[in-house]
């Protein structure tokens, strides 16, 4: 209303002036994929001036086409500002923010040359997929197909589901074919050890299985030492691919060698060592002295002097060898003239070791007053044997004593002491 109140009489004419509204166009809807960006508005205006709201996620709420890149569905306002006239006008526009998607082509993988694999990862309903190379794969439009390549291949994977798109990429590496190699078969003695494999190859993996007799399992060339034959199985792997081959170790018996047992004999005296031969053995005796023959396996012997003698047998088919030793001891026909009884454990008896030779004997002990004070039939030197005590366990003084001694039709007649 314009003029003055109260009103009179009088009549005011008035030009009223009316400005037309600026022109506000915040665009089209827009939909777009989570994480992009759409340009909004339309081409500005001189003279007008751009404001949009929620100023969020925009690069700019003054400008007339703003970049828009909204975490969510959003509702921006534009208001428009003539700045000659005043007027402002409004507009909408929205902002549809659409899932991204997400394209997985999987881990990379390795195979071994002729071997096949699946990539991608499970499809997911209303997504198309579309693989790239076609080469080796059972399809292109499966999410996981089966891939065989000749060699390594990458491929590219493209997800879809109308408005939006994701691309991933998987290679798959193509190994070609391991040798595994342990070797030939091995013929060992019980107790040695074999080596068994071949050579290392730079990159290439071991396992041998059993581990059992190994100084390791997880060398290509491991020292074989099995107590009994065993098949050994080695499993080499490079990456994925693998290989396995096996070697058997023949492990043969090694032979008796019976020297039997320690033998005594007097002097001049012979024994027979060793036992029966076995067929295809082979036998050999050291040292050859005093021996009817060191090449069979009972000789005879009849050394002066106690003699160790050894006997190695060989098992001619195999070639393994065991030795075993025998002790020939010759007791002279003399024995030690003294002892000391005093519960020390050294020479605490009277040792008589020709009586070995003769277990039929009779020892008797005479005082020096002409008295028998021990008496011991067939003398070992172990059950059977003077300790220095009289017939009633009672321990005789120190000093010199007679003795008779019969065996073999024989007797012999000396002097012995006590000393404590």
């Amino acid at each position: 209303i314009i003029g003055t109140y109260p009103p009179s009489d009088t009549s005011i004419n008035v030009s009223l002036m009316v400005n037309p509204p600026p022109v506000a166009n915040a665009g089209p809807d827009k939909n777009i994929c989570k994480g992009d960006s759409v340009t909004l508005g339309t081409p500005a205006i001189i003279g007008d001036t751009y404001s949009w709201s929620p100023s969020l996620w925009l690069n700019s709420s003054i400008v007339a086409q703003p970049n828009a890149s909204p975490a969510r569905d959003t509702t921006y306002i534009l208001t428009v500002i003539n700045t000659a006239t005043g007027c402002k006008n409004t507009d909408t526009v929205n902002v549809t923010v659409n899932p991204a998607l997400v394209a997985n082509a999987g881990p990379n993988k390795i195979i071994c040359k002729g071997d096949s694999t699946n990539i991608g990862t499970p499809a997911i309903i209303g997504d198309t997929y579309s693989w790239l190379p076609i080469a080796g794969l059972n399809s292109s439009i499966k999410a996981q197909p089966n891939a065989s390549p000749a060699g390594t291949v990458t491929y590219t994977l493209t997800v879809s589901n109308g408005s939006c798109s994701d691309t991933s990429i998987v290679t798959v590496t193509v190994n070609s074919l391991i040798i595994a190699s342990a070797g030939p078969d091995k013929n060992i003695c019980k107790g040695d050890s074999t080596t068994i494999g071949t050579v290392a190859i730079l990159g290439n993996t071991y396992n041998w299985s059993p581990s059992v007799g190994l100084n390791s399992s997880i060398i290509a060339q491991p020292i074989a030492s099995p107590s009994s034959t065993t098949d050994y199985i080695v499993t080499v792997t490079n990456g994925s691919c693998s290989n396995t081959d096996s070697v058997r170790v023949m492990v043969h018996p090694l032979p008796l060698a019976n020297a039997g047992p320690n033998q005594y004999i007097c002097d001049g005296g012979s024994v027979q060592l060793g036992g029966a031969a076995i067929a295809g053995d082979a036998y050999i005796w050291a040292p050859t002295t005093a021996l009817n023959s060191s090449t069979i396996s009972n000789p005879k012997a009849n050394p002066d002097i106690t003699t160790l003698y050894t006997l190695i047998e060989t098992d001619t088919s195999a070639g393994c060898s065991a030795s075993s030793q025998v002790l020939v001891t010759v007791e002279p026909n003399q024995f030690y003239d003294g002892f000391s009884p005093n519960g020390d454990g050294i020479n605490d008896f009277w040792d008589i070791p020709m009586l070995n030779c003769y277990p039929t004997n009779t020892v008797t002990i005479i005082n020096r007053w002409g008295s028998e004070v021990w008496n011991g039939e067939n003398y070992d030197n172990t059950s059977v044997k003077w300790t220095g005590e009289n017939m009633n366990g009672e321990n005789l003084p120190d000093g010199t004593y007679y003795y008779i001694i019969k065996y073999n039709n024989t007797e012999k007649r000396g002097w012995v002491f006590i000393k404590r």
